[in-house]
């Protein structure tokens, strides 16, 4: 998890929780997966079957698919679009 690091951030050897990925990970962490293949909704790998997983491998192999830091500016933008998009009544935040 070096990019944990770059943002000195202490990795504590936990899972990932892809089931509060916008709010744990994006919101807190200020990470975020970029080029997710198909609909651009991060699952959780293991819940992938065969052949959404052989297409996430290869993105993530290709570097299609991959961890980017967000600016403050783009973490702050994320966690004012939850907001309203919760608001509005959208289930923004647990499992899709």
């Amino acid at each position: 998890m070096s990019i944990l690091k770059a943002k000195n951030h202490i990795y504590t050897n936990r899972r990932m929780n892809y089931i509060n990925y916008k709010s744990k990970i994006i919101e807190e962490l200020g990470v975020a997966l970029i080029g997710w293949p198909g609909d651009g909704k991060v699952e959780n790998p293991s819940s992938l079957g065969p052949d959404k997983g052989l297409v996430l491998r290869n993105a993530l192999e290709k570097k299609e698919c991959k961890w980017v830091i967000l600016t403050s500016e783009k973490q702050e933008a994320w966690k004012l679009q939850n907001s309203q998009r919760k608001q509005d009544g959208e289930m923004v935040y647990g499992p899709p």
